[in-house]
């Protein structure tokens, strides 16, 4: 199309400017061209963002960022979620097309209709099959554009979410906003140190900014996660409040907490032992409607696999990181996972990314890898730092890490 082409070129060729705008039958396609019309004369870039933006001033301009991105890939204005399957049928039919008119003509000049019939039985079998084949993994440049790059765009454009904020405002400025749809982040720290804590909190402070997350966790029971997230929430409660006969003022702050926390799009799976499990549950709730935006899973070595006969340990934590890279690329997900050290790591003052159980399937799939270490306790508040140690579109970072041990909460500057 040549409107399509144009923002391909970014700018008109001599001829293309005589076309006026009444030469469109689609009124979006006149506002269109109007607007490449104008931008041209006054020297403006031609691009898809900028057409669009520019067309948007017009009174009832009907089409999305998205449908004028699709010009750009010879579909249709109206066409969503099937675009490619459309440009894949639209080239079938005019292999049709002209398949047909070769046969006409043979036909009219008489050829016997064997010969035809066989060409033409031959040919369908061949489009038939093309037709139900699969496709493969492998993506022409166009339906990268078309199914990865352009709804991200469309989605900045409207101030959408690409990532998921970890609720830590240093750390998410720094990763650019936070954990990207699509990326898998480790969290690894020594034992003793509020992994699970801290990765409750994350999800907390990620389903405060409306993003639906699910968090699956071998570590810890639904009831010990809903506990801490009180705690978590409450400025007057902390552990030491809970135990036999609770007294009326720890009832009342409980039920406060509960009441603020419930409405949040955060789902706890205490039950879930495969990542294929996972995928399960994950694809529930997205039947049931929910955006689901981030998983976190508490934590790596304790999940499972289906067939572990045959396979060591490594095998297991290689099959279990991967399938959640996979789950984070396939479901458009930001996936965090807890990891543990070996015992080199649990020694080592400052622990690296090749000190974690299974660190080969690690730094091949994280794309962030998150550690921590505290020191002692001294009143019940530990310090310590946390740092990026690896990442691969953010720099290193570092930053202080406080831990109030009673309210299971952390803190960064």
């Amino acid at each position: 199309m040549l409107i399509g082409n144009v923002m391909i070129r970014g700018h008109l060729e001599p001829f293309e400017r005589q076309l006026a705008v009444e030469s469109f039958a689609i009124g979006p396609h006149k506002q269109l061209w109007g607007a490449i019309l104008a931008m041209d004369e006054a020297g403006e870039e031609i691009t898809t963002v900028t057409v669009h933006r520019r067309a948007s001033r017009g009174k009832e301009f009907i089409f999305t960022l998205s449908d004028v991105s699709n010009l750009v890939v010879g579909l249709t204005s109206n066409t969503k979620r099937d675009d490619i399957q459309e440009l894949r049928n639209l080239h079938s039919n005019r292999k049709l097309e002209r398949f047909a008119a070769w046969l006409y003509e043979r036909a009219k000049e008489g050829e016997p209709p064997k010969p035809i019939i066989e060409d033409a039985l031959k040919f369908l079998t061949s489009l038939s099959e093309e037709q139900v084949a699969d496709r493969g993994n492998a993506k022409h440049v166009a339906e990268v554009f078309a199914e990865d790059v352009m709804p991200r765009i469309v989605a900045m454009e409207g101030g959408e979410q690409v990532k998921v904020p970890t609720g830590f405002e240093c750390l998410d400025d720094h990763l650019g906003g936070g954990i990207g749809i699509g990326e898998l982040c480790v969290l690894g720290a020594k034992p003793k140190t509020g992994k699970s804590a801290i990765m409750l909190q994350m999800a907390r402070q990620a389903a405060e900014k409306n993003n639906a997350v699910y968090i699956c966790s071998r570590e810890m029971l639904n009831y010990e996660n809903g506990f801490r997230l009180i705690v978590q929430e409450s400025q007057a409660l902390g552990y030491g409040h809970f135990g036999p006969k609770l007294p009326e003022h720890v009832v009342e702050e409980s039920d406060k907490a509960i009441k603020s926390l419930s409405g949040l799009p955060l789902y706890l799976d205490d039950r879930s032992r495969t990542v294929d499990e996972i995928l399960k549950e994950v694809r529930i709730l997205k039947g049931q409607g929910v955006d689901l935006k981030g998983v976190f899973v508490d934590y790596a070595q304790l999940m499972a696999v289906d067939d572990p006969f045959g396979k060591t340990r490594a095998n297991i934590l290689d099959m279990i990181v991967y399938g959640l890279k996979d789950l984070a690329m396939q479901e458009d997900l930001a996936v965090t996972v807890l990891a543990q050290f070996n015992r080199e790591g649990i020694e080592a003052q400052r622990p690296k990314m090749y000190h974690f159980e299974g660190s080969s399937s690690i730094e091949k799939a994280g794309n962030i890898v998150i550690l921590w270490t505290l020191g002692g306790t001294f009143g019940g508040e530990r310090s310590g730092s946390i740092w990026i140690e690896a990442a691969r579109s953010s720099p290193f970072g570092e930053w202080n890490l406080e831990f109030t041990g009673h309210k299971a909460r952390f803190k960064l500057s």
